[in-house]
């Protein structure tokens, strides 16, 4: 989407509405025919990214083998090295994402929309990953949305850094990084506390 270049490298404030059409080369009549506004255009944006990291999610839990010859930390190793490789690590993607975050927190008006949007991606991510571990004997070890929201800052710090740094490879290093992460966030059903009824989900945060 030539709109993600615009934004990528102006961000979204800077990114006219003449500057996305001329990258993108439609007319303005063209862009709102299409958008009502700016703000239309990055839900639209973001509703496109979350699409694909859903089906790269459910992919790379398709992928995974239920525990057999594996043990819990190849198999996690696995799941999260499947997983990176998969992910967008291109400029335009990440800096995107950057960007779309902090109009978010630079507009009052945006912001809602933004973090209702970003809420039902860890949810729907929460979904995915509790129904997985559970068909594998496996429950997180703290709530859903503490659990998705450490694993999400995990990510995007990995994403950021290797763009400042040049690496673009998903390393052994980063992967075993976010992989570190995730065991340290699951236990198997069976080591529940007595008394716990498994951590609860609750997306009524603040954040």
């Amino acid at each position: 989407m030539a709109a993600m270049e615009v934004i990528a490298e102006r961000g979204v404030l800077g990114a006219s509405v003449e500057a996305i059409c001329d990258a993108a080369g439609y007319t303005r009549g063209a862009f709102y025919s299409n958008f009502s506004s700016r703000d239309e255009l990055c839900v639209a944006i973001m509703e496109r990214q979350l699409e694909r990291n859903l089906v790269v999610l459910g992919e790379t839990v398709a992928q995974t083998p239920a525990l057999g010859a594996l043990s819990v930390d190849d198999l996690i190793h696995r799941a999260v090295a499947t997983f990176l490789a998969t992910q967008p690590s291109d400029r335009t993607s990440v800096l995107t994402a950057q960007e779309l975050q902090l109009y978010a927190a630079r507009e009052p008006a945006f912001g809602p929309t933004y973090h209702a949007m970003h809420l039902k991606g860890l949810q729907t991510v929460s979904d995915i990953l509790v129904d997985a571990l559970a068909e594998r004997g496996y429950e997180l070890t703290t709530s859903a949305d503490q659990a998705i929201s450490t694993l999400f800052a995990v990510f995007t710090h990995g994403e950021v850094s290797a763009l400042i740094t040049g690496d673009t490879v998903q390393g052994d290093e980063r992967t075993e990084r976010l992989a570190q992460v995730v065991r340290s966030l699951i236990r198997p059903t069976s080591e529940r506390p007595a008394g716990s009824a498994g951590p609860a989900i609750s997306w009524t945060s603040g954040r």
